[in-house]
């Protein structure tokens, strides 16, 4: 067995960096698609691994069985396996009743609460923020938030940035609230424009180490010219995130590459996929 897995994991960690840049490239349609390449290509292996006894699998397995699984509920057709997640997660932050933690093992906590964010709505919202002031351990508290930042839409975004300008969260917290919101596909025009309105009092609210990498979320933006007129703004908060300079520069040149890739390749990308 091990020859059989041993050249996987490699290809699934490519994939989930490869796959959601290539998910901004297309249209609905392409999407689709998309999703049932993922199934098809990834789907034999993961039922072939899901059908093992855990005892059976080696550590590099188990870790590829949880890689292919959050690959396939984010970008493969697996609606009754999301929808037993969006069941888990809700029982986990006792969205109808008492929170269980049971629910949920820790591995799954972010995939679990990023289908949450995108199939439970605000229900789910009003719950896991309702049950956030409860939980004492940091990683938990930063894994729900980003995952709520990353996966919400506008109304959930805009109510986390007011959180964190009221100071409702850690410095660490509000990092991972702003660079997760950032980059969210559904929202993320409007956070930069509450954080570049809001941006002093963000920063002020960060820790020292992440203030310089702000910079570098231009990297976010799919387009050279809203990247360019980012880039002007950091420019004019240079005092307020000093050493910000590569980080920028590097952010510049995943957009302008992100925009060419959508303007040369996106049509390819789709017909690859069909």
């Amino acid at each position: 067995m091990e020859a059989t897995t041993s050249g996987h994991p490699r290809a699934v960690s490519e994939a989930t960096g490869v796959i959601p840049t290539l998910n901004r490239l297309l249209d609905e349609s392409g999407q689709e698609n998309l999703r049932a390449w993922v199934q098809a290509t990834y789907g034999p292996l993961a039922e072939y691994l899901e059908s093992r006894p855990a005892t059976a699998l080696s550590q590099q397995e188990v870790l590829l069985r949880d890689k292919i699984y959050s690959l396939l509920l984010e970008y493969g057709d697996r609606p009754e396996d999301r929808s037993a997640l969006l069941d888990r997660a809700q029982r986990y932050i006792g969205a109808n009743g008492t929170p269980d933690q049971s629910a949920l093992p820790p591995e799954d906590l972010g995939i679990a609460m990023k289908i949450g964010a995108e199939d439970g709505g605000p229900a789910f919202y009003d719950a896991a923020t309702a049950y956030l002031p409860s939980v004492t351990n940091q990683t938990e508290r930063r894994t729900l938030l980003a995952a709520l930042a990353n996966r919400g839409d506008e109304s959930m975004v805009e109510d986390l940035f007011a959180e964190s300008l009221k100071g409702s969260y850690s410095a660490d917290e509000v990092f991972a609230v702003v660079s997760s919101a950032l980059s969210n596909d559904s929202a993320k025009d409007r956070a930069w424009e509450i954080f570049m309105a809001e941006f002093d009092a963000i920063v002020a609210r960060m820790p020292e180490i992440r203030k310089p990498q702000l910079a570098g979320m231009t990297g976010y933006v799919c387009s050279v010219q809203k990247s360019s007129d980012i880039a002007a703004f950091f420019e004019t908060k240079s005092a307020l995130i000093p050493g910000y300079e590569r980080s920028l520069a590097q952010g510049v040149e995943r957009a302008q590459l992100c925009s060419a890739l959508k303007t040369q390749k996106a049509l390819d990308v789709k017909n690859a996929f069909q």
